[in-house]
């Protein structure tokens, strides 16, 4: 058998495997009695309707609501330590009380926290004692599970 009548049965058996493969996804996505369905292009971990913006977390991350502690936003790592690179991730949320700085919270995307600008931040805080939490864009992060969590980690 030569190399060509080889390679022409290979590109058969693939398109068959293809017509199957789409006869497969054809009966999926047909309406089956009572089962249960997701819709073709929904996520149901994680739904566009949960809050993506830094906005979000801003309001439910209040001065009001952890009083007595100061919040500040948007604090660079390089305040810390100035030898930090630049492109540190910045600190979404810094808590501190009257000796100073105690948690350190960063809102970022579910891809980002084991990026080097990231682990780059944990670094500088772990040298300093600050502890950090993290929260992530776009899943459920209801208000007092967000100020739960961060009362969990503030001194008591």
């Amino acid at each position: 058998m030569g190399f060509f009548s080889k390679l022409s049965r290979f590109f058969r058996a693939a398109q068959d495997v293809a017509e199957r493969v789409s006869e497969m996804h054809e009966d999926a996505a047909a309406p089956a009695g009572n089962e249960f369905r997701v819709e073709t292009g929904s996520d149901p971990c994680f739904p566009s309707s949960y809050p993506t913006d830094d906005a979000y977390f801003a309001s439910v991350i209040t001065a009001e609501a952890l009083a007595p502690y100061t919040l500040e936003t948007d604090v660079h790592v390089s305040r810390f330590d100035a030898n930090a690179h630049p492109k540190c991730y910045p600190v979404s949320f810094l808590i501190s009380d009257a000796s100073g700085p105690v948690l350190a919270v960063f809102v970022m995307n579910r891809n980002q926290y084991r990026a080097m600008i990231a682990l780059g931040a944990y670094e500088v805080l772990d040298q300093q004692g600050i502890e950090y939490i993290r929260f992530f864009k776009g899943m459920k992060n209801d208000r007092e599970y967000v100020l739960n969590r961060i009362r969990e980690h503030l001194p008591s």
